[in-house]
């Protein structure tokens, strides 16, 4: 099985954009993650999104905005990526975590 290497097909306006976000103070919170979050929103008919960047904040964000806390456990798989993120913030959070098993039916 041959895999051809992946090729690009970049134009000039996407290299003016990447130049305009790289000559910015802030790669991933600067204005084009503004004007990502703001387009992004009106796409979704809400009033605020917020753009992350990474899924471990992503989900820290979620589980805090849905009120996970103090004496809460969270169910989850012991799915990579979780698992391991879950040790750096369990503290902060101070909720536990239960594992479960998803199975094939």
């Amino acid at each position: 099985m041959k895999v051809e290497f992946y090729k690009h097909s970049l134009g000039e306006k996407e290299k003016k954009e990447i130049n305009c976000t790289i000559d910015s103070l802030f790669l991933t919170t600067g204005p084009k993650t503004k004007e990502f979050e703001d387009s992004f929103a009106q796409f979704l008919e809400v009033d605020h999104c917020l753009g992350v960047t990474s899924w471990t904040m992503g989900n820290f964000i979620t589980l805090k905005a849905l009120g996970i806390g103090p004496g809460d456990k969270v169910l989850t798989t012991r799915a990579r990526g979780w698992h391991e993120d879950w040790r750096q913030w369990r503290t902060r959070m101070q909720a536990g975590q239960r594992f479960g098993t998803v199975e094939r039916s």
